[in-house]
């Protein structure tokens, strides 16, 4: 993950520790927390890397819901997939709907993007599609990300 994610996620706590009233404690906890998560991958990269599973997706809005007449904003679509990746070989296609990562329910694309990110590379995981109103549920063996 780039060090702009990391910064967001931590950014997101760090809001909630306002909230609690100890903005100045958490100051210096915050600013150690982004140097040692952006330090962390470039230091031992094997230890960073995650699983790579060689798709595009993009996370479903209202609009895009009701283009493709799902009654909720719910999963990730499947924008192209990367011809001899882990995705191509698990048989998941372009305009396929993820709804299930692992066994995990994705409601949006951040929660995919968690999910992914605990993942390793070798790492088998499970991947529950929507296809033309047909489920499938579809094994993909993670790789590494190409250099």
């Amino acid at each position: 993950m780039s060090p702009t994610g990391y910064i967001e996620i931590h950014h997101a706590k760090w809001e909630s520790f306002m909230g609690i009233g100890i903005k100045q404690a958490c100051r210096w906890l915050l600013v150690i927390c982004i140097a040692v998560d952006i330090a962390i991958p470039w230091t031992n990269a094997s230890a960073a890397e995650f699983g790579f599973s060689g798709m595009h997706v993009q996370g479903i809005n209202d609009a895009i819901a009701k283009a493709l007449s799902l009654p909720k904003a719910e999963g990730v679509l499947v924008m192209d997939v990367a011809l001899g990746g882990p995705a191509d070989i698990a048989k998941i296609k372009r305009g396929d709907r993820i709804t299930h990562f692992n066994g995990t329910k994705i409601d949006a694309f951040g929660r995919l993007v968690e999910l992914v990110t605990k993942t390793r590379p070798g790492q088998n995981v499970e991947v529950r599609v929507q296809r033309k109103r047909r489920k499938l549920d579809l094994k993909m063996k993670l790789g590494s990300k190409p250099a």
